[in-house]
């Protein structure tokens, strides 16, 4: 609200320009900033972006993006190319921002600068600008009183313009309940690696790896003999950092006694041993039970101890479709070509307990398979035993579902098929207790995770050009879900989009395009909603 300090207000909370709060209806729009075109010989200053979709972007409403104080507004701003409008933001700290409307059709310009804005409020309509009717859409921290063109001769990022989309999705994450930090979009290919100790991990990004603090998000970068990382993994067993670069070259670290974190002065670590591998095509490291690691290609699997000695290979038929990591055991599973689930003990190779592939998790004395084609358990730890259907669940690919335990034993289903989506809780002796319909504003690709004795749907939504994450807390015998976070990007990478827990409570989530944060979902509340049962 207007006050002394902030006559226009504060900004509490950024909406999109465009069929706010979300602009989920809008399919242009977030994806072309910094971008270099050839045409103009300069780089793109902001985004352009269109109407809701099937509907004509002539005429489309344009809203402010937050509560502001209108420094520049002009029907005609941009001559040919039609009007402007530029608001400037005062957050709480003082510090302030613009945002910026351009190609307005010159009738709907009706604001004065010294005018105060609110979020939400109308500023124009989009007009007809020399090329096809859109709306040019900037932020940025220099130049209130001037249109400016709308390029750059050099990266708009060094000279005061901010990448719109990304700044209001990091904005709205980060005012979210129970929120405990930020970090913005940095690169693609961005990836979990591990724990560095108990009170920190280790994150790639942009082929560097950093050292975080869970609680508060700082940072502190590893400093080793490797200018580029591909992949790396944590050996929590031995306390060695395994790192693979662009060259083939696997090299092993000691990771050192926790150290307090300063940010400017990064960690050493001490090289352990390197070898040249076979494979340089390598996707994925996972961890040996009693240390080592498993290099996972497309075609194969090398196992090595924490000395860099290989204890067995194993062909695959095609990549490992899931994981499941057991203080006793991993185990693998492979769906369609050669499917089925494999289990790795100590220093042994690989094998086979199922001939069925599919989600799996660890309930009691069974491993738990949740099949294209049903749900199935079998007992790993006695020889030779047998896979057994519990029931049929034919429906949607095994992507868009998932399976977590129950804190009290037997395990839930998250399931579509192709009428309806349901939780489906089944009991340790494996009988169905109890199925509902979750409603459609949980549809989406499914991820159940289960923290302490919370049990938490991720649903990943996917409409036009973005993604939207919903996290939902389950209350089961209520038939209620909890809506405890919302937040999303307008570049969507699915392939980046990770999370990872940490002790009972908080979960770090990366939406790939978009915002790696810290949840902690237990102090956040929003909107209920009833399952059908």
């Amino acid at each position: 609200m207007p006050d002394g300090r902030y006559p226009c207000g504060a900004v509490d909370l950024f909406d999109f320009p465009i069929d706010p709060p979300h602009a989920a209806r809008v399919s242009r729009g977030g994806g072309d900033f910094g971008v270099f075109r050839q045409r103009y010989d300069k780089y793109h200053a902001g985004e352009d972006w269109g109407g809701i979709s099937n509907a004509s972007n002539l005429g489309t409403p344009v809203y402010s993006i937050g509560h502001g104080l209108v420094t520049y507004a002009e029907p005609l701003g941009w001559g040919r190319d039609q009007g402007v409008v530029i608001v400037q933001h005062t957050f709480k700290d003082n510090s302030t921002i613009l945002s910026f409307y351009g190609h307005l059709d010159p009738d709907s310009v009706t604001l004065y600068p010294g005018e105060c804005v609110t979020r939400g409020q109308q500023v124009g309509e989009i007009g007809q600008p020399r090329t096809v009717p859109h709306l040019h859409f900037e932020m940025r921290t220099q130049s209130p009183y001037t249109p400016l063109t709308g390029y750059w001769a050099t990266d708009p990022t060094e000279v005061g313009w901010i990448w719109p989309s990304q700044a209001i999705w990091e904005q709205r994450i980060a005012s979210a309940p129970g929120v405990l930090w930020t970090r913005p979009f940095h690169a693609t290919n961005t990836q979990f690696v591990g724990n560095f100790d108990d009170e920190s991990f280790i994150l790639l990004e942009d082929q560097q790896l950093l050292r975080m603090n869970w609680s508060n998000g700082r940072s502190q970068s590893l400093q080793f003999d490797i200018e580029e990382v591909n992949t790396a993994l944590s050996d929590s067993q031995k306390n060695q950092l395994y790192i693979i670069d662009g060259s083939g070259l696997l090299s092993a670290y000691k990771i050192p006694d926790s150290d307090e974190f300063t940010d400017t002065v990064p960690i050493n670590l001490e090289l352990l041993w390197q070898i040249e591998i076979d494979h340089r095509r390598v996707t994925q490291l996972k961890p040996l039970p009693e240390g080592g690691l498993i290099l996972v290609s497309r075609t194969k699997m090398i196992a090595l101890d924490s000395t860099g000695e290989q204890l067995w290979q194993h062909e695959l038929t095609q990549r490992p479709f899931e994981w499941l990591i057991t203080p006793e055991a991993i185990y693998f599973s492979i769906v369609g070509n050669g499917q089925g689930v494999w289990r790795i003990q100590n220093a042994n190779p690989p094998h086979i307990i199922s001939s069925v592939g599919g989600h799996l998790t660890q309930s009691g004395e069974h491993i738990w398979i949740y099949s294209g084609g049903g749900l199935y358990w079998v007992n790993p730890n006695i020889e030779h035993s047998e896979t057994e259907l519990l029931f049929e669940l034919p429906g949607k690919s095994l992507q868009w579902g998932d399976m977590t335990p129950l804190p009290a034993g037997g395990v839930l289903l998250a399931h579509p098929d192709s009428t309806i989506s349901r939780l489906i809780t089944v009991s340790p002796r494996g009988e169905i207790q109890q199925q509902a319909a979750y409603p459609e504003a949980a549809e989406g690709k499914q991820r159940l995770i289960t923290l302490g004795e919370h049990i938490y749907l991720v649903s990943e939504q996917s409409v036009q050009n973005s993604t939207n994450i919903v996290i939902f807390k389950l209350d089961l015998p209520a038939s209620k879900l909890q809506r405890v976070f919302s937040g999303g990007t307008r570049t969507p990478i699915s392939t980046d989009t990770w999370l990872s827990a940490f002790e009972d409570s908080l979960l770090l989530l990366n939406i790939g395009g978009g915002t790696l944060f810290n949840l902690n979902p237990t102090i956040a509340s929003e909107v209920t909603l009833q399952l059908i049962e």
